[in-house]
């Protein structure tokens, strides 16, 4: 990204199955795919994998991440395979 040029920023929230809260920050092209996928879902949460990031505390709290998306980073959204399937996996501990 060059310095002085206006980017799309999307912050998001994750949790994982122990309750951690997860704050990924998108950039660019990455912030603009996510918006697409996620907004085509109406009837359950987005199920998403992230690659290549780096993780830091948030602001120093207790139980929540910062998430930060590098020119590596992939973002998956609901793979359509068991093992990201939220009916199977994670309803006990997802709060949509």
């Amino acid at each position: 990204m060059e310095q002085g040029v206006i980017a799309k920023k999307r912050n998001i929230f994750l949790q994982d199955e122990r309750g951690n809260k997860l704050r990924v920050t998108l950039w660019t092209k990455i912030a603009s795919e996510i918006d697409n996928k996620t907004n085509s879902l109406k009837t359950q949460p987005p199920v998403l994998i992230v690659t290549s990031a780096s993780v830091n505390f948030f602001k120093g709290q207790a139980g929540v991440y910062d998430v930060s998306t590098t020119r590596s980073s992939k973002i998956y959204s609901n793979l359509g395979i068991p093992e990201v399937s939220i009916e199977t996996y994670y309803a006990p501990w997802c709060k949509a």
